[in-house]
């Protein structure tokens, strides 16, 4: 397939997207492998590892079925472009319709939320929180989407979000909003951070919150994301009922990286996935030149 730069943050597909195509490859090869069969209908799970960054233009992908079972299927996706692997994906496909009397039955909770009104993606500009402008101003990707942006606490985000052309959601669509909440090194309040020695020494948040006035200077590659699926989304033409919120919380930042974990429901409070993202924080005179040209002269990337 041929990446394009409408996808891109800065000189790079965003992340989202890129697990979102991943999936769809595997999706694709278990599909023709099976004959369609129906017992595969559902993505339940899948991890990706990005090791190193795509640029727009061609990628291969390469998809093996590692395994058609009675009940479940396992696919593997590795991406390569340039003759360099890019990124490689594990997937578990099954059927949400499937019953079984010998597995037991949990109700799934339902969270509880203020539905958004609608609001256009330029809304986020004028809001206070400084991180959704920088990501606005340096893609386009998100202008696709009306999103309204809440920070709940210097820990966890809350995002409402939904195609702008009202397209219905599936499976894949959950894949691409999962990263689509602000990276937290541009969430995380950085005058709260603790003020002591000892509390600065014992502190995830200091150490990846990105001050304000530096905040252009860096950027935030995935390194691995994973998405577990726990219900199908519901194929609505209303575009009041397609929001999808997305309940994000930062687990803990160190050493130039930070683990993220969230979840993703409809507007009745439906649990759709859950999902946990380990990223890095890098400046990008590391990756990038001026230009959006990338600093790659080997077969080994600089993350």
């Amino acid at each position: 397939m041929d990446m394009t730069r409408d996808w891109c943050v800065l000189a790079a597909p965003h992340g989202g997207f890129v697990m979102a195509v991943l999936l769809k490859a595997a999706d694709t090869g278990l599909r023709w492998s099976s004959n369609n069969n129906a017992k595969y209908r559902d993505p339940l799970w899948a991890s990706a590892q990005f090791l190193g960054v795509l640029r727009p233009g061609k990628v291969r992908f390469h998809v093996r079925v590692v395994k058609m079972g009675a009940a479940y299927a396992n696919v593997h996706v590795s991406a390569t472009q340039r003759g360099r692997q890019t990124q490689i994906l594990s997937a578990i496909f099954g059927n949400f319709d499937r019953r079984d009397a010998t597995m037991p039955s949990y109700t799934q909770p339902r969270l509880q939320a203020s539905r958004p009104k609608a609001v256009d993606v330029d809304t986020v500009n004028k809001g206070e929180l400084q991180a959704a402008s920088t990501l606005l101003s340096v893609s386009s990707v998100f202008g696709h989407f009306d999103m309204q942006f809440r920070k709940i606490d210097h820990r966890a985000v809350e995002l409402w979000t939904r195609w702008k052309d009202a397209r219905p959601h599936d499976a894949i669509s959950l894949a691409m909003f999962a990263d689509m909440a602000p990276p937290h090194p541009l969430v995380v309040d950085f005058e709260r951070a603790p003020r002591s020695v000892e509390e600065e020494k014992h502190s995830t948040l200091s150490q990846v919150a990105v001050p304000v006035d530096q905040r252009g200077k860096f950027w935030f590659p995935t390194l691995e994301m994973s998405i577990t699926f726990h219900a199908r989304p519901e194929s609505l033409h209303d575009h009041e009922q397609q929001w999808v919120l997305c309940t994000q919380t930062l687990l803990v930042g160190t050493n130039g990286m930070f683990e993220e974990v969230g979840v993703l429901s409809d507007v009745g409070g439906r649990i759709l996935a859950t999902y946990r993202q380990l990223a890095s924080s890098v400046s990008t005179a590391v990756n990038f030149k001026k230009g959006g040209k990338h600093k790659h002269n080997s077969n080994r990337s600089k993350l």
